[in-house]
């Protein structure tokens, strides 16, 4: 099961209001634009790793980023949560 189509529609207008495009958000928050652009497509499940991280980032799925230093990739900054 991937991603609600209307999560990741949502995450665009996100992206689209903010004026950033997904390569500067990709990089900003240590990221492959690859990978942030097929998530975004809805060809990734986000089920672990840096694709799970990236899709708590973006609003796409509820989770926690406890561990993000130790896993490297990503913000805690961006959710709003601490360490």
């Amino acid at each position: 099961m991937g991603i609600d189509s209307a999560r990741i529609a949502a995450a665009r207008r996100t992206l689209d209001r903010s004026g950033t495009n997904i390569s500067e958000w990709a990089n900003r928050h240590g990221f492959s634009p690859k990978l942030v652009h097929a998530i975004l497509q809805g060809r990734r499940r986000c089920a672990r790793g840096q694709s799970h991280r990236i899709a708590i980032l973006l609003g796409l799925k509820d989770g926690e980023l406890n561990d993000i230093a130790q896993r490297g990739g990503g913000s805690p900054i961006a959710t709003g949560k601490t360490q």
